[in-house]
């Protein structure tokens, strides 16, 4: 359990932090911009927090051996992890008080495209790695969020399709939706923070991966290097 929780600590702290590139160029949106989705009217908060196996490849990569996470990202594969929080916030004392934690479960449904939702899986369906991942980031997300993150159930879909191919590749295309209690949330993919930035070779101006033009020049944008 050691192994998933330095993995798990780094994702979180992933999800968690931003970040930004210092010249002029426009900054492609980080891997938590576009795995974290917020709505927010008044008092209710409602998030889904959508957790790829990128987010393990990028924080996890010099927390673990390269063979351990390799093993753990493979007993991921063919897996959909998203946390879900839905709460009001009392005013004036910011108590957060979960607005229907079974229900929340219970309601949230996964679709690909214009295929059929699919429902959570249950935990004794799951294999032990995919149910310790969703129980730790829960535990983690508590620790270091409080509230909010006390609040958050981690819950697991099936991925693949019916030839074993990935539908939450954040680099294939189409899109997902979450939908839960009466919240809508959707992914289209590819997602901009895991595409090669583009540069612009007269300037050496960058922007993020769906640009095609340079927004300052006109001049159409090459692939970086």
């Amino acid at each position: 359990m050691s192994e998933i929780r330095r993995a798990l600590v780094g994702a979180v702290l992933a999800l968690c932090a931003g970040s930004a590139l210092a010249t002029r160029s426009i900054a492609p949106p980080t891997l938590d911009d576009e795995t974290t989705q917020t709505h927010q009217e008044d008092t209710h908060v409602a998030m889904a927090i959508w957790v790829p196996t990128e987010v393990f490849l990028k924080s996890a990569g010099d927390s673990l051996d390269p063979v351990d996470l390799k093993r753990f990202v493979d007993a991921l594969e063919g897996y959909v992890i998203i946390g879900l929080i839905d709460v009001n916030i009392t005013v004036p004392d910011g108590d957060v008080v979960p607005v229907d934690a079974t229900g929340m479960r219970a309601s949230a449904r996964l679709k690909f495209g214009d295929r059929a939702a699919r429902l959570v899986l249950r935990e004794k369906d799951l294999p032990p790695m995919a149910a310790a991942a969703a129980q730790e980031f829960k535990k983690l997300m508590a620790g270091m969020t409080g509230k909010l993150g006390d609040s958050a159930d981690f819950v697991v879909f099936k991925d693949a399709d019916e030839h074993g191919r990935s539908l939450s590749d954040p680099r294939g295309s189409g899109a997902m939706t979450l939908t839960f209690d009466k919240e809508t949330f959707t992914w289209s993919l590819p997602l901009v923070s895991v595409q090669a930035l583009r540069v612009d070779r007269a300037t050496g101006d960058t922007f993020p991966g769906d640009y095609d033009f340079s927004p300052f020049t006109g001049n159409r944008l090459a692939v970086a290097k």
